[in-house]
């Protein structure tokens, strides 16, 4: 049976084009019961066989990293070593068997090996230290080291959670810049500033690529998955952080807003991530409510945890309803083209 995958990969070798592929998923969707319909589809597992070698790859890594504990072995030799492991194993379980929770470890490995290559490269000497606690030109070089070898990584496998895995690393060379600019204890409103501005910049990429792939059939669209989860967070602790700090009822109101508006960002976008990571502030909102009844702290936590099971399932289960509804009065602007289309209920 022909697969998503399937037609995705078609799509990849110009077999056949976006459009034409969405409209023999949207053909092939009429004939299947509603719970075989999902938006958001992408695949961990191909069998227990990714989990045997997603395994071996973890313990492999915790072998690379206890070596470097033993004395005077050499931190840079043995990270520049652990980088060729990793890269080798990528060439043989991307390149060859396209398994994606083992790629997926392997990919985590590797950022983090050639992270700490590229500190001790470009380590701080004490004259090149900052008044700032150690950034300096050198630190910078070193991230943006390590972000053109995460970039020349997915250029090589084509692995959707390292376009993740790009933007957390441009996200830190951007607030190593920050840093630099303002100070490493900067003001606490510029932090979040900055922290909104990143993130939208991530958003803005993700929904880019959301809306040059509508009907979700190439590789683009598993890349904004991945740009968003790192997105999401970022501009919700950036918004709502600071009134999660002391709660009142401003802020509690505050954070419920917010969980108002990543719904509809969510809903609209037709993706989940955004809308997950304010969850914990509406968390923290509804706790607060609770707690100005009286009501025990046990029974507290409990009546918070079951309305947020509630809120995630209703919406869960009502997912294209609402989505259709807000859609409906989108359709007469030229930008609704580009979002998903609602599936079938």
């Amino acid at each position: 049976m022909i697969t998503r995958e399937d037609l995705a990969a078609a799509v990849e070798d110009g077999l056949l084009t976006e459009e034409q592929a969405a409209r023999l998923i949207a053909r092939a969707e009429l004939s299947l019961v509603p719970t075989d319909i999902d938006d958001e589809r992408f695949r961990f597992l191909n069998g227990f066989n990714d989990v045997f070698l997603a395994l071996g790859i973890i313990l492999i890594a915790g072998a690379l990293v206890a070596f470097m504990s033993v004395p005077n072995m050499g931190g840079p030799v043995v990270a520049g070593i652990s980088v060729i492991v990793m890269w080798g194993l990528a060439e043989i379980v991307i390149g060859k068997f396209r398994a994606v929770l083992p790629a997926i470890f392997i990919s985590i490995a590797i950022t983090i090996f050639a992270g700490l290559l590229f500190s001790q490269i470009f380590s701080p000497t004490t004259l090149a230290r900052d008044p700032f606690g150690g950034l300096s030109t050198r630190s910078l070089t070193g991230a943006l080291s390590l972000l053109a070898f995460v970039i020349v990584f997915y250029w090589r496998f084509r692995l959707p959670f390292t376009f993740g895995t790009i933007g957390a690393v441009a996200y830190g060379c951007a607030l190593l810049l920050f840093f630099q600019t303002v100070g490493i204890a900067p003001d606490a409103v510029w932090l979040q500033l900055f922290m909104v501005c990143a993130g939208l910049a991530l958003f803005a990429v993700a929904v880019a690529y959301d809306f040059s792939d509508p009907a979700r059939v190439t590789r683009r669209s598993d890349c904004s998955f991945w740009l968003h989860m790192v997105a999401g967070p970022t501009i919700t602790h950036g918004l709502l952080a600071q009134f999660a700090t002391k709660v009142d009822v401003t802020s509690a109101a505050a954070m419920i807003g917010g969980f108002v508006l990543f719904a509809v960002v969510s809903l609209v976008i037709d993706r989940r991530v955004p809308l997950v990571s304010v969850l914990l502030y509406l968390g923290i909102a509804i706790g607060y409510l609770f707690s100005t009844v009286a009501v025990k702290s046990a029974l507290t936590i409990g009546a918070t945890l079951l309305v947020l099971g509630i809120i995630v399932v209703t919406m869960g289960l009502a997912w294209r309803p609402l989505r259709r509804m807000l859609l409906a009065p989108l359709r007469r602007f030229e930008f609704s083209n580009k979002l998903p289309p609602v599936r079938p209920a």
